[in-house]
């Protein structure tokens, strides 16, 4: 395996870091060529190789994921509960997107089915993209910070940051997105898991914890109704990274996998960003 030295590691773990962000600001006129530059890098890097080589390779079957009744339409859109499988959906249908496999506009369409194809992309960058981005912008701030500084040479190894798996949606242990759906999640187990998690964070101040813990059964009060405050999941969002900041936002994301609550959190550090 090659090695790579410190500045070459944090120069292609930028590089892809800011090909991530160039998503999350992404248009109907920018989308395809953003998309495009981001499943090149994934190539001609090898560091970056490294990094997204892994999700690439989970098995992702599409076919239960994209749910259908009937015909051509998606009634919805299962997502894995695990943050790598979700991540790996995303980056292959961008590979999809990029080789011409999967038209972006009829691909969204028939999840969302707005007139206006903008409108479709827009949601979808919106709705199933921004958590899954952000969860890999957490990834490559915790590979800077625990891979890279510090050390004068970097392992090939370090950047595969996942194990290779099957990633399969069942119904009842998944997500599900897109137009007029409801769906009912349980989520009566994080709360002691992310307690446990704050509480073995030592950076935290004990009352940083104490106050973080409060949060935790709130957010698992919000997430265990029907429907959750898109505004209420926003808010909490909002004081976690107001005690925390970043590193206690990400501990939060970590443990509570569902897409709602990704998608709080991604509106959240976009407001700052």
């Amino acid at each position: 395996m090659r090695n790579y030295t410190q500045r070459e590691a944090k120069v292609a773990i930028r590089s892809l870091d800011t090909a991530v962000n160039e998503l999350l600001t992404t248009s109907y006129a920018t989308y395809q060529s953003k998309i495009n530059h981001f499943n090149e890098l994934s190539i001609s890097n090898p560091i970056i190789e490294s990094i997204i080589k892994p999700f690439k390779e989970i098995k992702v079957d599409f076919d239960e994921i994209h749910y259908r009744q009937n015909g051509f339409r998606i009634d919805e859109v299962r997502l894995p509960t695990d943050v790598n499988g979700r991540i790996a959906y995303l980056i292959q249908i961008f590979g999809k997107v990029s080789t011409g496999e999967i038209v972006f506009e009829k691909y969204t369409h028939a999840i969302y089915r707005h007139q206006r194809f903008e409108d479709n992309i827009q949601e979808f960058m919106y709705d199933i993209a921004r958590p899954q981005l952000l969860e890999l912008t957490y990834i490559l701030n915790d590979l800077l910070e625990y891979e890279v500084d510090g050390k004068e040479v970097i392992t090939e190894a370090s950047f595969q940051l996942i194990n290779h798996g099957s990633i399969i949606a069942h119904q009842g242990s998944n997500l599900a997105l897109g137009k007029d759906i409801q769906q009912t999640v349980s989520n009566n187990t994080f709360s002691k898991e992310l307690i446990e998690k704050i509480e073995g964070v030592e950076d935290f101040t004990d009352p940083q914890k104490s106050e973080l813990k409060l949060l935790a059964s709130e957010v698992q009060i919000e997430m265990g109704k029907t429907e959750p405050s898109p505004s209420r999941l926003k808010e909490l969002a909002g004081k976690v990274y107001e005690i925390g900041e970043n590193a206690a936002l990400k501990v939060f994301t970590t443990v509570v996998s569902d897409p709602r609550w990704g998608q709080a959190a991604a509106e959240t550090m976009l407001s700052i960003l």
